[in-house]
């Protein structure tokens, strides 16, 4: 039974190092919006209803889209690498409480 347990923990631990290494190298494909880009999203489509309104509610609100564009922009890889440090920290957990299961051989 221990052995059993002991594989279960140990392929979990493993599993979850798996995660985060995904994680990691999925972040080097991830592309990041240009600052054209994020221009371009907020006159076409956060702020276009806001044109009819007049030109400073437009300029308004394309300022305000821009910073919080740029918050959004700069916090994008905290979320990944925090989710990534708890998967290792699982996987670490797992594979010493697998250690700790051994099985202890009788001596004669």
């Amino acid at each position: 039974m221990h052995k059993i347990v002991r594989i279960i923990f140990k392929s979990v631990g493993f599993a979850s190092f798996t995660v985060a290494c995904g994680i990691l190298v999925s972040m080097f494909f991830i592309k990041e919006p240009t600052n054209i880009e994020i221009k371009g999203n907020c006159k076409t489509h956060v702020c276009a209803s806001k044109k009819s309104q007049g030109i400073d509610n437009f300029s308004h609100c394309l300022k305000r889209c821009y910073l919080e564009s740029n918050k959004i922009q700069s916090g994008m890889w905290a979320i990944p690498v925090v989710v990534a440090i708890f998967f290792i920290g699982i996987g670490l957990i797992l594979l010493v409480i697998a250690s700790f299961l051994r099985t202890k051989k009788k001596s004669i």
